[in-house]
């Protein structure tokens, strides 16, 4: 056989050893191109965006279990502004933030009605007084820690988060229970001190 050719051949086996894996997962990239979409957008976690996915799923859980509030505390629906009132921030993240704002206030309400030690302090600490007090439940607690850490997982990585329209409606349905969850501590804590003033 001629050298040439040999060398060429040989050139050209190596080129295919080299590219062959590349070709084939091109290949099964197109072919299942659907299954891999779909499964992209069943993922829970996925740190290529940040923490998008996550807290997507995390706050969907918190919004269905803060639904239970209402119903497994006899909170009912309050008057007032809601937390997706009087606003139209541009970003999903500054709703959010109007929300849980509302929240905080709300919950100084509370603490201030409720003659607590921590009014003016942060929400966590009003959380715990109010639990301790008998004022909230385990449920409403747990819920409203947990999206705390959420929100400060997302707003401590704010440049890197991306927020989808349906998480941030949730968190701010989320917020909207808890707050109404306040706002009933907050007559139970008024009904306390009348009937504790009645001799």
């Amino acid at each position: 056989m001629d050298p040439l050719l040999k060398e060429s051949l040989d050139l050209a086996l190596e080129y295919l050893r080299v590219l062959a894996w590349p070709v084939v997962v091109i290949v099964a990239v197109v072919m299942f191109r659907s299954s891999i979409r779909a499964l992209f957008t069943r993922m829970t976690k996925a740190s290529g965006f940040g923490a998008s996915a996550e807290f997507a799923a995390e706050v969907r859980s918190l919004a269905e279990e803060s639904k239970q509030i209402r119903e497994g505390e006899g909170v009912g629906e309050v008057g007032g502004t809601s937390a997706t009132q009087d606003r139209e921030p541009a970003t999903n993240l500054g709703r959010m933030l109007i929300a849980w704002a509302k929240l905080e206030a709300a919950a100084e309400e509370v603490a201030e009605r409720a003659k607590l030690r921590s009014q003016g302090g942060p929400i966590s600490q009003i959380a715990i007084e109010l639990r301790e007090d008998g004022l909230i439940g385990a449920q409403t607690f747990h819920i409203l820690m947990s999206l705390r850490a959420l929100r400060n997982d997302v707003v401590h990585r704010a440049d890197q988060a991306q927020v989808l329209d349906v998480a941030a409606e949730d968190f701010i349905s989320t917020v909207e229970n808890l707050e109404s969850a306040f706002r009933a501590a907050g007559r139970a804590a008024d009904e306390r001190y009348r009937n504790a003033s009645v001799p």
